[in-house]
């Protein structure tokens, strides 16, 4: 597969924008943005991002930055932290 992904647009997301995921049963679950970031790959705060206590949230994560060639990776990566939406 070539060309922008379905996370192309994670980066450029306004503060609050509603993130809504459907299961394969068509169930909806909605968020709302909280934070998005980038980080260089190796500074991505781990502990911050992958936690298990608190209320429910998504995080979504996807490749940014220059794109090395030779390694055919990315030098930074968008986090975007979303809560849930009660509606």
């Amino acid at each position: 597969m070539q060309g922008l992904g379905p996370f192309a647009v994670l980066s450029s997301l306004p503060a609050s924008a509603e993130i809504i995921v459907t299961t394969d049963a068509g169930s909806e679950h909605r968020y709302l943005l909280e934070s998005g970031q980038n980080f260089q790959k190796e500074q991505v705060p781990l502990d911050q991002v992958f936690y298990r206590d608190g209320a429910p949230r998504l995080v979504l994560i996807t490749c940014d930055g220059q794109f090395d060639e030779n390694l055919r990776t990315y030098s930074d990566n968008v986090i975007a932290i979303a809560i849930a939406n009660p509606i």
